[in-house]
């Protein structure tokens, strides 16, 4: 069994418009910055050979995030309204899933996991972007695994 604990750090920004009547120009533009602190449990079930150990992992990620977004408004080439928005607050995501590694050397491991289930414990408010959980197929796939390399720190007997 094996606990891994880190710190994380992700952004993303969007930027579109659109005109619904040929009248008023509509533009938004977003930034968010998010830090995480991931804990993560591995327990090894099985192995396959002996260099393809095969494990169950959960996770427990609280992520702190701040996102800014401007909208304008403009008829005309006249602005008309401009908001500037800022929220921010703490999510908790929890996933589980199973995995693979891959002994390179004493010290260096690969890793492939896909985790079967993900879910933000604390509500609903970012349910498109967690994962894409509204993608069915191959996107929804892509989006649920994850591949690593781990290094393994000796600090002494």
């Amino acid at each position: 069994m094996r606990v891994q604990a880190g710190l994380a750090y992700g952004c993303s920004s969007e930027k579109f418009s659109w005109t619904p009547d040929n009248k008023v120009f509509h533009t938004a533009s977003s930034r968010t910055n998010v830090i995480a602190m991931p804990v993560t449990l591995q327990h090894v079930m099985f192995k396959v050979f002996r260099r393809f150990p095969m494990y169950a992992t959960g996770t427990l990620m609280p992520a702190y995030g701040i996102s800014q977004t401007e909208y304008a408004q403009s008829e005309n080439g006249d602005t008309a309204e401009v908001n500037n928005i800022t929220d921010k607050g703490i999510n908790t995501f929890v996933s589980a899933g199973i995995g693979v590694n891959y002994k390179i050397n004493p010290r260096l491991y690969g890793q492939v996991e896909y985790h079967a289930l993900k879910h933000n414990l604390t509500g609903r408010n970012s349910f498109f972007h967690d994962w894409d959980q509204g993608f069915k197929g191959l996107l929804h796939f892509y989006k649920s695994v994850g591949i690593g390399l781990n290094y393994k720190l000796d600090l002494g007997d």
